[in-house]
């Protein structure tokens, strides 16, 4: 990435190296400065390595407002079941507000990240125990309005997922970084 061997990344380097690679979501002024921590107008090799565990996590952006997504998120379920492998994810602003419309047969069915891995964690143990059962899916429900929606729109919601991540971050600064808090 650093084409003029200085020691930093500067911006037409960073924006270059993202483009040839294929990384289209990162190319953009925006999600740069999110990663110059220090405001200098360069990535310094910490702030590359955030970018290189970006990269190899697949943490995501927004479909919606397409920012990259730096707390809790929603995933759509029928995305997520889709044998494809395709994923539509949404950030909590995005989702509170409505700012997009996302269904799939008229159903529009998010989980946070949390309740998804939770979920995951479930139907392993479940495949593991009987897998003839493994098979059995949710039964769905039509939205017709947020009222059933398995996260409700509010931003309630929203200031309290940002309470319980900033109380996730200090319990790790207390403890020594010793909890595990990726999301």
């Amino acid at each position: 990435m650093d084409n003029n061997g200085d020691g930093k990344i500067g911006i037409k380097e960073y924006l270059e190296f993202m483009k040839d690679e294929g990384y289209d979501q990162m190319i953009n002024f925006s999600f740069f400065n999110q990663l110059d921590i220090d405001r200098n107008g360069t990535l310094d090799f910490f702030e590359v390595m955030t970018v290189y565990y970006i990269v190899r996590s697949g943490r995501p952006f927004c479909d919606c407002c397409k920012k990259f997504i730096t707390s809790t998120y929603l995933s759509c379920v029928g995305c997520f079941e889709d044998p494809t492998g395709k994923s539509f994810y949404l950030c909590l602003d995005c989702y509170c507000r409505k700012k997009c419309s996302h269904t799939h047969n008229g159903l529009s069915r998010f989980l946070d990240n949390y309740t998804l891995l939770e979920a995951m964690k479930k139907l392993k143990s479940n495949e593991l125990r009987s897998p003839e059962t493994s098979s059995r899916r949710c039964e769905t429900v039509p939205v017709t309005d947020t009222r059933n929606a398995i996260v409700p729109r509010s931003q309630h919601v929203a200031t309290t997922l940002g309470i319980l991540n900033s109380a996730v971050s200090i319990a790790n600064v207390v403890a020594g970084s010793s909890l595990c808090s990726i999301l």
